[in-house]
């Protein structure tokens, strides 16, 4: 009769092996999970930082120099107001101005009206 409780013994220590072996996987899952999610809600925040930090980066450029309108340097030959008009062809040509336009467009049309005088 000892036999079998020697065999009921083992039983229960194996199950009870296999319960605690089971319920400590269990754990290892749950601290595996929250360790995973900590670090992508990390790398998430840092990356969003660092967006923050680019933005502001590139917000603030060139502020300090508000008067500056145009090239930086004026291209060889420019003339006019701001140096931004180039000369091409001969100093005492004629100047000319070639249109083309499309009159069945409104671009055209309101191109037109709006420089009819000038032209």
């Amino acid at each position: 009769m000892s036999e079998k409780n020697d065999g009921a013994n083992r039983d229960v220590t194996k199950r009870s092996a296999r319960e605690r072996l089971q319920a400590e996987r269990e754990q290892q899952k749950k601290k595996d999970k929250r360790r995973r999610a900590l670090l992508v809600g990390g790398a998430v925040v840092g990356v969003l930082g660092l967006a923050a930090v680019v933005g502001v980066i590139a917000a603030n450029t060139g502020k300090g120099d508000k008067t500056a309108k145009g090239p930086v340097a004026a291209p060889s030959g420019a003339t006019g107001k701001d140096a931004l008009a180039i000369q091409t062809g001969k100093d005492g040509a004629k100047s000319t101005l070639t249109v083309w336009e499309d009159f069945r467009c409104p671009a055209c049309k309101a191109f037109e009206d709006n420089y009819r005088d000038t032209l």
